[in-house]
């Protein structure tokens, strides 16, 4: 029996027959509901005897296959998904092509497109719609993933020309210390990765130690980025003042679609900076507060965790407390102009 694996944009040919589709899930809290879209809207020839199976007796134009929630709201974090199709055999013909379509993420969202299914002259033609096998990742990356695609943007990555590369800098002052000591830090580098994964379009997070000279960190892998992070700031001990829009970080900010995050614990001297537009910076203030509130550039504030917890954990805990910070990291640049449900420019 000929199988085809497809990742990405991959495509492959099948026979021209009965196509059964059935759903493969690595991890789901809720039943996955299979739908079959033609010509913008659907597919009245799709035979549907359970939520995860589906028939298409026959194709005769662009068949999309998209899974939805059977809950009706959204996937839980953590759902993956993918697709194995088959075709029935006949008698000219007894032996099935086999396609299984990748996993993907899809926590977050509403519904997924998999897998389209077109006439290829003689035989079908079987594409997978982007469906990738993440990266792995850490229990707060995925739930700031699960909440940049659930309350703001509506879809599980971006493209074009809404892309951003993103790029973390954090305030190396002495009264940095407590927010390092209680995992604040690594808790910013850990939701901002995870927002990188669904803005950012596989450009990796870069993280900038900012000192008397910036200090770049070498690339690491998604899930390691938190950690190694602290302990090279832990490596690099601190100092007594700093820049927060050195020229390193300005050359990098006039990238197009590039997002600086100022992890600090108040507003830095040398404030918003008329040499790169302010929409490119965007401050994170650390403290029992939060911190002080900035007026002139985009910020968040980051509350310390309660006395005794970590401040992963502590979010970790309060998903509502998470999805504020992640909407907040990104309303600036996206709630504005984004239809949540398409994540294109309204």
């Amino acid at each position: 029996m000929p199988t085809y694996l497809l990742k990405d944009q991959e495509r492959t040919t099948i026979a021209r027959r009965r196509v059964q589709v059935s759903v493969t899930v690595d991890r789901s809290a809720c039943p996955i509901v299979l739908e079959a879209t033609c010509g913008g809207g659907p597919d009245g020839s799709a035979i549907v005897p359970r939520p995860g199976f589906m028939i298409l007796p026959r194709v005769a134009d662009r068949t999309v296959i998209r899974v939805v929630p059977g809950n009706g709201a959204i996937f839980p974090a953590g759902t993956r998904v993918g697709l194995m199709l088959r075709t029935e055999p006949d008698r000219g013909d007894p032996e099935p092509d086999e396609v299984i379509v990748r996993t993907v993420d899809v926590s977050g969202l509403g519904s997924r497109d998999l897998a389209a299914v077109d006439v290829d002259g003689p035989r079908l033609g079987v594409s997978a719609l982007a469906a990738v096998v993440a990266a792995p990742v850490g229990r707060l990356q995925a739930m700031a993933r699960a909440a940049a695609v659930t309350a703001v943007l509506g879809v599980d990555r971006l493209t074009g020309g809404l892309v951003e590369a993103s790029v973390v800098a954090i305030d190396m002052s002495v009264s940095m210390a407590p927010a390092v000591a209680e995992g604040s830090v690594e808790a910013v580098v850990d939701v901002v990765a995870g927002i990188s994964l669904v803005v950012g379009h596989g450009r990796p997070l870069r993280v900038c130690l900012l000192g008397k000279q910036p200090v770049w960190l070498p690339e690491t892998p998604i899930h390691e980025l938190a950690v190694s992070t602290a302990r090279q700031v832990n490596d690099f001990g601190f100092e007594y003042g700093f820049r927060s829009w050195p020229a390193a970080l300005r050359d990098i900010a006039s990238e197009a679609r590039t997002v600086v995050y100022v992890v600090t614990d108040g507003i830095p001297a040398d404030g918003p900076d008329s040499h790169a537009p302010d929409a490119a910076r965007h401050l994170v203030t650390i403290g029992p507060a939060g911190g002080p509130v900035p007026t002139a550039v985009p910020y968040t504030a980051f509350p310390s965790p309660p006395p005794g917890r970590r401040a992963a954990d502590h979010l970790l805990g309060s998903p509502p407390r998470l999805a504020e910070l992640v909407s907040s990291l990104l309303a600036d640049r996206f709630a504005p102009g984004i239809d949540p449900k398409r994540g294109q420019h309204r």
